[in-house]
């Protein structure tokens, strides 16, 4: 498993920044944004369910749209929940997790029934942008991925507008046991240059690793 710091944005928006002095076009909003995640403390265990090795599956389209309709009424049903109790990190606990801060912070939240961890909203704010995820929850297991990635705009002067955020990237990743069974990507323009591949979608999974289990520990400390 890959393991990532938002330590390197720095470097990554010097790059930023070398291009944003040139005129503003395509190209120069092109960006690798791998060091962007949050990294994970060690090489902690995914709580995620995911298997070793994840690999998508395919499956016939019935089976499918079946699983996938299931899944969305787990979303429906999640954010419909009025009970649910929201749990976030301190900024401590996320700055050990990560090896540092995030230049325009960041923020951890899950969302609990009872013990049960059903959400998870993961906003961190890097110097070019902000990344946010939201994972879904059922029998303990991720059944469902929004990740969002914005940045700030280059200038007609070639500078960076920090008064506002565009989309450049959005994803929508669906699981059912541990496996890929779908993904809905959406580009809107070359700021984000990953792949998404098998070690992207398993990133996503064990990413979440570290802070699942100190969400965990402070519910257990709220007892």
């Amino acid at each position: 498993m890959r393991l990532y710091s938002l330590l390197f944005i720095g470097l990554l928006v010097g790059a930023t920044t070398a291009c944003a002095q040139k005129p503003a076009d395509a190209s120069s909003m092109k960006m690798d944004t791998t060091h962007a995640r949050p990294a994970i403390a060690g090489k902690a265990a995914s709580k995620s369910g995911a298997a070793h090795g994840l690999l998508a599956v395919s499956l016939p389209k019935a089976t499918k749209d079946s699983l996938m309709k299931n899944i969305r009424a787990v979303f429906q049903r999640i954010n419909s929940d009025s009970v649910l109790h929201a749990v976030s990190l301190d900024e401590d606990t996320l700055e050990e997790i990560i090896g540092g801060s995030p230049d325009n912070g960041g923020d951890v939240t899950g969302y609990f029934k009872n013990d049960t961890l059903c959400k998870i909203i993961m906003s961190f704010g890097p110097s070019y942008g902000l990344k946010e995820w939201e994972y879904y929850y059922d029998r303990g297991q991720v059944v469902f991925v929004y990740e969002k990635d914005q940045h700030f705009p280059v200038t007609k002067e070639g500078g960076l507008d920090h008064e506002r955020l565009v989309v450049g990237f959005e994803g929508r990743f669906y699981f059912n046991k541990g496996r890929l069974i779908e993904k809905i990507i959406k580009r809107y323009d070359q700021f984000m240059a990953e792949n998404i591949d098998d070690n992207y979608v398993r990133d996503l999974l064990d990413d979440t690793g570290a802070y699942t289990a100190a969400l965990r520990q402070q519910v257990k400390k709220k007892k």
